[in-house]
């Protein structure tokens, strides 16, 4: 791992950030990223999208290709698996500091599950509410009401922006709760305001840390242009499979 952002996080941060994770279930840490960076990454995961031959992006339910690395999802299109289609761009994705947030979170011996990349635009409706209990196996817990209490976090979706968060852009909102408290949804999944929601804007460049079971969703993109993320599963040793 390596900065690629403007400066490091200092110690105190670090443990802010970490700190946050398990008492509000979620940290932002604004531009990690540098604009070069968030350049290049952008213009990779764009030639990915180019080479595939610019399908559509959204599609209905979940991955309509099962076992292919790239397909089009309801979230946008995704590419499954970016580490193994451009291995070149590790040390330009995995930067220290979020490391340094994630093992004080998550301890010293935890691990990269996945790395993967989502492309979408304006023709993604909002990304209802939802969280990623179970890691990549998340599909199995989708929508349930009952989720299994850790006390601790256990597993980490570190979400890096390739554009600003924001009203034009699709703004994230995020249910703050801590890591042990029940995990149900206290509100319809599909309304775009949950009483006690937080409203996430950051610059390109921002990562933000999402405790596996803190509810999330996305607001519509209301301007054109491609809406990038790379999305990272980090787990404890101790995490279940």
């Amino acid at each position: 791992a390596v900065s690629v952002g403007a400066r490091a996080l200092t110690r105190e941060e670090i443990a802010a950030h970490a700190f946050a994770l398990s008492e509000r279930g979620y940290a932002v840490i604004p531009a990690l990223y540098s604009e070069a960076s968030v350049a290049r990454l952008r213009h990779a995961i764009e030639a990915e999208y180019t080479a595939a031959g610019r399908p559509p992006l959204v599609a209905e339910g979940h991955l309509v290709e099962q076992g292919s690395d790239t397909a089009a999802t309801a979230a946008g299109y995704a590419i499954r698996q970016i580490l193994k289609c451009r291995p070149d761009l590790a040390p330009l994705l995995v930067d220290e500091s979020a490391v340094a947030v994630l093992r004080v979170a998550l301890g010293d011996d935890m691990h990269l599950e996945l790395a993967g990349a989502l492309i979408s635009d304006a023709s993604r409706a909002f990304f209802k509410w939802h969280n990623h209990v179970g890691g990549i196996d998340d599909l199995r817990w989708k929508d349930r009401a009952d989720y299994p209490r850790c006390g601790r976090p256990q597993r980490v979706l570190a979400l890096a922006y390739l554009q600003p968060i924001d009203p034009e852009w699709g703004s994230l909102l995020v249910y703050p709760r801590p890591a042990d408290d029940p995990r149900g949804a206290p509100f319809a999944l599909n309304a775009q305001h949950w009483e006690g929601q937080d409203v996430i804007e950051a610059p390109a460049g921002t990562t933000v840390l999402i405790e596996q079971s803190t509810w999330h969703a996305a607001l519509p993109q209301t301007r054109d242009g491609l809406r990038m993320f790379v999305g990272f599963y980090f787990a404890a040793a101790g995490a279940p499979p």
